[in-house]
């Protein structure tokens, strides 16, 4: 491996712990870090650590959205990746009041819960800890829509924030219920 092959390795491995581990356990050296379960097309895009201390990953891989779980001990608990015929991303992972995972990102494919296949289709998830699909909703029509924010309101509703792409990218801003429905949209151009 080259001098610029390792320090991404070295970056990706910082970012991931550095996410998903308390302060105090980052590890100490790319040898304490377990990538036998990476098949080496991933992209990680964000991370939390749960209490009990289990970690979430989200990213893409080959074309699909992916989320792996982790425990304290770096052991997989599960994986699962969300994907149809063109590409899925996964940008953001939250841990919702209910004790619920919630994941936002885009697909272009024709997924069930993604309507409009040939543009990129904002894409919310909400899973159980054990990685089963609660709902699943799509946001965008004749443009592209990404998702790259979540957040939760003291409501127990969501907040995914993203852009979207007519002809100028445009700020996004969607409310969902905590069932998945759209409560409202609103769109910023600047």
């Amino acid at each position: 491996p080259n001098f610029k092959s390792v320090m991404v390795l070295l970056l990706f491995t910082a970012g991931l712990f550095s996410s998903c581990t308390k302060k105090e356990e980052v590890p100490d050296s790319v040898s304490e870090v377990n990538f036998s379960t990476l098949t080496g097309a991933e992209q990680i895009f964000d991370s939390k650590y749960l209490e009990n201390g289990n970690c979430i990953v989200v990213g893409h891989s080959n074309g699909d959205g992916f989320m792996m779980m982790y425990d304290s001990e770096g052991k997989v608990l599960w994986n699962k990746y969300v994907g149809g015929v063109e590409d899925e991303n996964f940008y953001k992972v939250i841990i919702t009041s209910d004790n619920h995972l919630l994941v936002a990102g885009t697909t272009k494919s024709e997924l069930e819960g993604a309507s409009y296949a040939g543009v990129r289709t904002g894409f919310v998830l909400k899973l159980s800890m054990d990685g089963a699909i609660v709902w699943k909703k799509s946001f965008g029509g004749e443009s592209d829509v990404v998702f790259y924010g979540l957040a939760e309101g003291p409501d127990g509703n969501y907040i995914a924030t993203g852009n979207q792409s007519v002809k100028a990218i445009e700020t996004l801003v969607v409310k969902f219920s905590k069932d998945g429905a759209v409560l409202w949209d609103k769109i910023y151009s600047i």
